[in-house]
């Protein structure tokens, strides 16, 4: 993937907002406006100024799909590590979203075992 739809998906995916990343780092809206959209480059100095800015995961996820998709097993942070990086108000997302999930699986289940 390109550089500038790496950095504009984890910015999506991640909920950050140009306007934000602008005030944190000094670069104007305009310039990682135009680099998220894939009309301009962005230095390497500027890129790691605004991925300094970004939690671990969304960096390890930037350079994972500049990369093709992929880290390496032993640079991959374990589930433990992500979670404790969250705020509050996404662990609180995951846990729903994971006894939803579980709920599912287990209703599945009920239904399989009618079946036979």
């Amino acid at each position: 993937m390109k550089w500038g739809n790496a950095f504009n998906k984890i910015l999506r995916d991640y909920g950050v907002s140009a306007k934000w990343l602008s005030e944190k780092t000094g670069l104007s809206q305009q310039a990682i406006s135009a680099f998220r959209k894939g009309k301009s480059s962005m230095t390497t100095d500027n890129l790691d100024m605004l991925l300094s800015e970004l939690p671990f995961e969304a960096k390890s996820t930037f350079f994972a799909l500049v990369l093709g998709g992929h880290l390496p097993p032993a640079q991959c942070p374990t589930i433990e590590e992500l979670a404790e990086d969250l705020p509050r108000e996404k662990k609180k997302k995951l846990a729903i979203i994971l006894v939803e999930a579980i709920a599912k699986e287990s209703s599945q289940e009920r239904s399989l075992q009618k079946v036979h």
